[in-house]
């Protein structure tokens, strides 16, 4: 088969989507399939990858730093040309909502090719963190519905305006495809509850097979002298509550927090330690790739993932898993995301919770190694061969049911 990916990071940045799709790539090429990806073109650098089409961004303006993609009929032009030099398509897979998104839903719809929409992110919760965030999303949504046809009723909830605007894109978007994956349970249950009827699979994100391979398997002996090193990983944002990480940290005697990646709040979370007097237990790493996150978590005893009523399924969390570290999290959703016994769930979301959590882990190295081991156990799970077979057969199914 071919399938014709559309994404809206280059397959060169880091980011949790951008590890899936290449995961995902990675997987279907092992199976001896075609890959087309269709992105922004990679920062700084040329794109080298003859199976990636950029496509043109809007010059200057790169939200969190990426080059966008701003929809066109211009834009939509050039992508099918481009798209016409290459084997006909079999499925066209869409990985995003917004701008690269739109304009492979109108190409798919135009075309008549068997659409699969993959849905990774709440965008009610993101767009808080925009200004003017209720005018923002209605100017997304008019937009939106430019390329991609509104023609179903969106269950309004409790939503406030702003969310339910943010709601109307992601439900028309997966109700504009044939299929729609989602990579969990409980994401997948608010997107029905707020409308989407088209069928529904749940397919979890997954690492190259390649990646994991990599990664030792020998346990590790347990923290000594209660001083665990605590890893968080993500965008440095208020929704994944860095500072609340850092106080949580800091009311355990010796253990130590390192900050990986980067995000609007990178300056004051700096000027936060250094107000604090916290530089020699706290660092910020900034942001690496998925090879530094995956060494940083084995010179790590616990990933700290405090973040609540946002994430589906983050990349992270699957990352800890391949590379063994434990757990701490506060979302009883992201529970199913994580191996049996090797994650612990904080009481509340509150600081003095995860601070307890924290302290009970430092005190119980037989705990820890419980934990451990329990998602090397677990690893075989999340590799991305375990997931991409149960892909090919949805889109097989696809095709049988188009013809």
């Amino acid at each position: 088969m071919h399938i014709v990916i559309f994404v809206d990071f280059h397959d060169s940045s880091v980011g949790g989507v951008q590890t899936s799709v290449r995961g995902q790539r990675q997987g279907l090429e092992k199976l001896g399939h075609t890959v087309t990806i269709v992105s922004p073109p990679p920062v700084g650098v040329q794109n080298t990858d003859p199976s990636i089409i950029c496509v043109p961004c809007v010059p200057v303006v790169r939200p969190n730093g990426f080059p966008m993609a701003f929809p066109s009929q211009r834009t939509i032009r050039f992508i099918e040309s481009e798209l016409d030099k290459r084997d006909p398509i079999d499925i066209i897979h869409i990985q995003t909502n917004i701008g690269i998104g739109m304009m492979g839903a109108k190409i798919a719809r135009s075309r008549g090719i068997p659409t699969v929409q993959t849905m990774h992110g709440r965008d009610d919760v993101f767009a808080k963190g925009f200004p003017l965030p209720y005018l923002t999303m209605l100017a997304a949504k008019t937009v939106h519905r430019r390329f991609v046809p509104y023609e179903s009723i969106v269950n309004r909830l409790d939503d406030t305006p702003m969310a339910h605007s943010a709601w109307q894109i992601m439900i028309q978007q997966a109700q504009a495809a044939d299929r729609v994956i989602m990579p969990s349970h409980h994401f997948a249950d608010k997107f029905r509850a707020h409308g989407v009827t088209r069928p529904i699979a749940v397919i979890s994100n997954g690492i190259s097979d390649k990646v994991v391979e990599t990664l030792s398997a020998k346990v590790r002996p347990a923290p000594k002298n209660g001083k665990l090193k605590v890893m968080w990983c993500g965008r440095l944002s208020g929704e994944k509550r860095p500072i609340e990480s850092i106080d949580a940290v800091m009311g355990v005697p010796g253990c130590t927090i390192d900050l990986y990646g980067d995000g609007p709040l990178t300056g004051a979370v700096g000027e936060y330690v250094k107000a604090h007097g916290y530089e020699k237990r706290v660092n910020l790493k900034g942001r690496v790739n998925q090879a530094g996150v995956l060494k940083a978590m084995q010179k790590h005893d616990v990933l700290l993932y405090p973040s609540y009523g946002f994430d589906n399924q983050p990349m992270v969390l699957i990352e800890a898993v391949a590379a063994g570290i434990p757990v701490i999290y506060c979302d009883p959703d992201l529970g199913e995301c994580m191996a049996e016994k090797g994650a612990r769930i904080t009481k509340t979301t509150s600081v003095d919770s995860i601070t307890e959590t924290l302290d009970d882990i430092a005190r119980s190295p037989r705990d820890w190694l419980t934990m451990h081991r329990a998602m090397l156990r677990h690893r075989p799970k999340i590799a991305q061969g375990y997931h991409t077979k149960k892909m090919v057969q949805l889109y097989k199914d696809l095709l049988k049911k188009r013809h």
